[in-house]
């Protein structure tokens, strides 16, 4: 590059004979390089705009509210406590295991299951073995409640109200 005495001052002839003026064309080079060659104008501070109107503008006058989505909230149901005591709590585990394995009692009172189910405690209790309680059961079939549905109470029973015989259960 060298400085031609006839050129406008800050201008250079470059070797190809064209012409560069430092000032304008490095600027805008360095811009458009800077901008991405974007055709839009940006400004880099952020312009602030003050109304001395009264009144205020259509946008302010409805403004618009976007959608929101909210997510539900799931909370855990507060503890229950039982009203029921242990012995109770206990006739109601048996009862639902008993309904659970024989559909068919699911409308038997229930005091009369848990009657017959203390009665086979009590024979255990009382010495009796795996053997006559099987009589017993097979005896009483037919009357109120089939030989399947004694079994059911049969077990239920053991284990429920008297776990310390469950080794009779075959």
């Amino acid at each position: 590059m060298t400085r031609d005495p006839k050129l406008p001052k800050g201008s250079v002839r470059l070797s190809t004979g064209g012409l560069m003026k430092y000032g304008l064309i490095t600027i805008t080079a360095a811009v458009l390089l800077l901008t991405g060659c974007s055709s839009s104008r940006t400004s880099a501070t952020p312009s602030t705009s003050a109304s001395t109107s009264a009144e205020p503008t259509t946008a302010e006058r409805t403004p618009t509210q976007q959608p929101t989505q909210t997510q539900p909230t799931v909370t855990a149901p507060p503890p229950t406590v039982s009203s029921l005591t242990r012995d109770e709590q206990i006739e109601e585990v048996f009862l639902d295991q008993v309904r659970g394995a024989q559909p068919n009692l699911e409308s038997r009172e229930g005091d009369g299951m848990v009657i017959i189910a203390e009665a086979f405690c009590t024979g255990y209790d009382n010495g009796a073995t795996s053997n006559e309680i099987n009589d017993f059961i097979l005896e009483a079939a037919g009357d109120a409640y089939t030989v399947m549905e004694l079994v059911t109470i049969h077990g239920a029973a053991v284990g429920a109200f008297c776990p310390e015989h469950i080794d009779k259960l075959g």
